[in-house]
């Protein structure tokens, strides 16, 4: 076999390298080249790490070469370069796949320098595994933000190594009872001492009380000197001493005052006490080091102990902190799809998702599929495609490797748009309309500039409606295996426009927001809010943007308080254009309500759930051009709101008993404050509604309930059968 050993730990220098991480690692290798001539070694370090502090007997191996990394791979997110840290961890992963290597050990994967890994898949991965102390001690080691994500996406690194290497048989439980690691492929590797050691010999005894240890190396080495042992009966302390050291409670402070005071006293019983531990010592052996490592390897190079293979994803999606609600809506579907299949989630350069997605979820830089396709070829690729450039960066692969397209919206046009306007080349949009819709479109879009000024914007309906009848998603059609859309209506209208179409309806799935054992959040959100048990409270949910037609939703607070005035409209969502809530203000202002207009702005995932549960009704209007589903309307049908929301043709399948429809229109106001009056009066049939809503939502829009009609789909393609 050929092994890469990262000895990136050759970083911290003199002063650091003969401590514990770095001393097992440079004496595990130099045991395993003792008696292991065949086997290739790669070293893998920094390219201005200081090689001279590896040991002459490793350095001088005639299987060993070192390998030093491109410069500049050590900035990563620690260093305030969060946005590239995956980008940073593909081209790690993709380097060391060209050294062209069987096995990859990570020695010191907790070592606090770049690039920084939650996942490894070059090849197969060892890791060395030596302690939670961070997670046994979080108040002293978790509380710094930066250090505490850095910690959480190594977890999920060592979640997915192929086998560890435990230094103890308390760090191998500690794996599986903190990590959920199967004890089938976790390897216990003892550590040795250093013959080198002899300052303890000169000891009447050594005490070491400590609370927590992985191995505890000075508790074998002062025993190995034939020094008496004090230490704790804490972790892994016990199995160390194995029976020839005094064990006394870390917390105990009299209890070693005793254990010195008994000791010292005691000639015979030290002299009894360095024999004990001279036999234990010898225990730890070079040769069982040796062979637990070897074996160790060979069995992460058959695979032993893998669970079975199942069927392969590579989902691409945009995933949080990205503020999309298709990035949500992914998070969700992830949790259930996985309970069926392997799936890796790509995603795009220039944010970093947090360390919990990252450890709970296989995530890649989305240079990284090319190697992971080529190393063994996906069953199933799914492209999560929505009307904003969030999702620009899949628009080329997808073309170069076909896969399953979900279309959130049909106006790709407004993306490309978009995009081309902030590169400043309109032209380059008019080329690829005129490839894809033709001179007629082009035509059309010629003669909306010179009506509306040399630079259209989006907001004008012309335009918007221009977007809307030219979708530019011939491409997208003409290389996907199969489409997947939210409504009947716009798989009809595919099916009608490009005749490759192979199109399946997924209804949306959304996730419980209704928590188990939280039956009182509503209420309790409400208190913390502010808001009064009797306040009647209208919410307005996701985007702000002039599409949700939020001003309607403001122009009908000012008739319904006039009626019911102790009412309020709660505004949750990010502004994507900061003038448009300015104005949102000033209109309520006017209208004498704005102390009973609140516009809460972004809000996490969790803060979004409790302030949907404490309305009493949710608003969901839109334009009637945008063709897409709302995630926020299911999931105010999914905490059992009574909904209102605008009579559009897609949204048809919507239930009657629990949505009030709005036509677009010059009644649009009249209507949604008719609604609004209505339900605020007649709380019985506010509760009929919401128990239809979540009838509804439990029948057709859980994340279960869509993630099985995915599976369908996928199984369909890769059986190859047409979708």
């Amino acid at each position: 076999m050929r092994i890469a050993v990262d000895y990136r730990i050759l970083v911290v220098g003199p002063s650091s390298i003969h401590r514990g991480m770095g001393r097992f690692t440079q004496q595990q290798l130099r045991e395993v080249l003792r008696v292991d001539p065949d086997n290739e070694y790669v070293l893998v370090c920094y390219a201005d790490s200081d090689t001279s502090l590896v040991l002459p007997e490793i350095a001088a191996a005639p299987n060993v070469e070192v390998r030093r990394l491109p410069p500049g791979t050590r900035l990563t997110g620690v260093d305030g370069e969060a946005a590239s840290a995956l980008r940073r961890a593909s081209e790690f992963q993709e380097w060391i796949h060209r050294l062209g290597v069987d096995l990859f050990h990570a020695t010191t994967p907790f070592l606090l320098e770049g690039p920084i890994l939650s996942d490894f898949d070059a090849c197969p991965m060892v890791a060395t595994f030596y302690d939670v102390i961070p997670l046994v001690f979080p108040a002293q080691y978790l509380t710094n933000g930066p250090a505490r994500e850095y910690y959480m996406r190594t977890l999920g690194l060592l979640d997915r190594a192929t086998r560890l290497q435990s230094i103890s048989e308390c760090s191998r439980g500690d794996a599986a009872y903190y990590l959920g690691f199967p004890a089938a492929r976790n390897d216990l590797v003892y550590p040795i001492a250093d013959p080198c050691f002899s300052l303890y010999n000169a000891a009447t005894m050594v005490v070491h009380p400590s609370k927590y240890e992985g191995f505890g190396l000075p508790v074998l080495e002062a025993m190995s000197c034939g020094a008496p042992v004090i230490t704790t009966s804490s972790s892994s302390l016990p199995e160390v001493a194995g029976g020839a050291a005094l064990l006394v409670d870390p917390e105990d402070v009299w209890g070693f005052s005793d254990a010195i005071q008994e000791l010292h006293g005691d000639p015979g019983r030290r002299l009894k006490m360095a024999e004990q531990g001279l036999e234990r010592a010898a225990f730890f052996t070079g040769d069982g080091l040796a062979r637990a490592t070897l074996a160790s390897y060979g069995a992460a190079a058959r695979g032993d102990g893998l669970p079975p293979a199942r069927v392969r994803v590579a989902l691409w999606t945009p995933l949080p902190p990205q503020r999309s609600g298709i990035a949500d809506y992914s998070v969700e579907l992830l949790g259930a799809l996985e309970t069926t299949h392997d799936v890796e989630v790509f995603v795009d350069d220039g944010f970093l998702p947090d360390a919990n997605l990252l450890r709970d979820h296989r995530v890649q830089h989305f240079g990284a599929f090319a190697r992971r396709h080529g190393q063994a070829p996906f069953d199933a690729i799914v492209y999560q495609m929505g009307g904003s450039t969030y999702h620009l960066y899949m628009y080329d692969p997808l073309q170069v490797v076909p896969g399953i397209v979900v279309l959130h919206d049909l106006m790709w046009s407004h993306v490309l748009l978009t995009e081309c306007n902030e590169r400043d080349d309109l032209d380059g949009f008019k080329r690829e309309l005129l490839a894809l819709e033709g001179p007629d479109a082009l035509a059309e879009l010629l003669a909306i500039e010179e009506r509306n000024g040399a630079e259209p914007a989006a907001a004008h309906d012309s335009l918007w409606t221009f977007l809307s009848d030219h979708p530019m998603l011939g491409r997208v059609i003409d290389a996907s295996v199969a489409q997947i859309v939210h409504f009947d209506s716009a798989r009809v209208e595919l099916e009608q426009r490009y005749a490759a179409s192979r199109v399946r309806t997924i209804p949306m799935g959304v996730r419980d927001p209704v928590r188990p054992g939280r039956p009182l959040e509503g209420a309790e959100t409400r208190a913390r809010l502010g808001l009064g048990p009797s306040t009647f409270v209208v919410g307005v949910f996701g985007i702000v943007h002039p599409v949700k037609r939020v001003e309607s939703c403001v122009q009908a607070l000012g008739r319904l308080v006039a009626e019911h005035p102790d009412s309020v409209l709660l505004v949750v969502g990010e502004a994507l254009d900061s003038a448009y809530v300015e104005g949102l203000t000033s209109l309520a202002a006017e209208l004498g309500v704005l102390p009973h207009a609140r516009f809460a702005g972004y809000v996490p995932r969790f803060e979004f759930d409790a302030q949907l549960l404490c309305c009493d009704v949710v608003v969901n209007l839109r334009a009637p051009l945008t063709k897409h589903m709302s995630a926020t309307l299911l999931r105010g049908l999914a905490a059992g709101r009574p909904m209102i929301v605008s009579a559009l043709a897609d949204w048809d399948f919507l239930p009657d008993d629990a949505c009030l429809q709005v036509p677009p229109g010059e009644d649009e106001v009249d209507v949604l404050a008719g609604h609004l009056a209505d339900l605020a009066a007649d709380p019985a049939r506010r509760l009929a509604m919401s128990a239809a809503a979540r009838r509804y939502f439990r029948r057709e829009a859980s994340i279960e309930r869509m993630a099985a009609r995915y599976r369908d789909v996928i199984a369909e393609v890769t059986a190859g059968t047409p979708a």
